[in-house]
């Protein structure tokens, strides 16, 4: 054997160790893609809940004067608006009124449940009264 059969067998050596090395730093990055793909659905979901259940929670003004949508139609609505964010498309966002007490949640790989309490302004009046006399 010369010595440049030797050089030939070394150098494929290190293409075969760098293919491995390479087919695992791109599983790698593709697995670190995955996850923050994962953490960006999550967090959408929450804030498209959110958004949707401050709407439901504040629009008793407006269903006074008639132009309010009910629970059902912002629910409707919020769910159509985060089928159109990236990898949410299988998200199912639910919302359910309970006297004043909202509770919504939003699915998909992971769940999200967000519950608001209602308006409640005579309890407001008390603890301040109740805040006013002890001093």
């Amino acid at each position: 054997m010369c010595s440049s059969d030797l050089k030939r067998e070394v150098s494929a050596s290190y293409t075969v160790e760098a293919s491995f090395v390479m087919a695992v730093a791109f599983f790698f990055i593709a697995a670190l893609l995955n996850g923050v793909f994962e953490v960006h659905g999550r967090i959408t979901g929450r804030f498209v809940l959110q958004e949707a259940m401050e709407w439901c929670l504040y629009r008793e003004e407006k269903t006074l004067r008639g132009d309010g949508m009910t629970v059902g139609e912002i629910s409707s609505r919020a769910g159509q608006r985060l089928h159109g964010f990236f990898r949410c498309g299988d998200a199912v966002l639910t919302i359910r009124e309970d006297g004043g007490d909202l509770d919504g949640r939003v699915k998909s790989s992971t769940e999200t449940e967000i519950s608001l309490r209602g308006q409640e302004p005579e309890r407001a009046i008390r603890l301040l009264t109740v805040l006013e006399n002890a001093e």
